[in-house]
């Protein structure tokens, strides 16, 4: 989830790569918006959860701020087995 890696796709980076917290713990953040769409806003995020790296990616045409809202409050739980 690099910056230079989305060249071509349409979803042109908005600011840079941010550290933040996802249910405390360490996470990566970007931002991405549709060249085609003004109001389509993208996010993908990177995190460690249960000894797993997983990316998360959203998009929205509607609310940006509620989607962003949302994952970012996410908690996360334990696998059960």
């Amino acid at each position: 989830m690099l910056p230079g890696s989305m060249q071509g796709t349409g979803w042109p980076p908005q600011g840079d790569l941010n550290e933040i917290q996802l249910n405390g713990r360490p996470a990566y953040r970007l931002f991405a918006r549709n060249l085609t769409i003004e109001s389509k806003k993208g996010f993908g995020y990177v995190c460690e959860s249960n000894n797993y790296i997983f990316m998360l990616i959203g998009s929205a045409y509607s609310s940006p701020k509620d989607l962003q809202s949302a994952i970012e409050n996410m908690k996360f739980d334990s696998p059960h087995y």
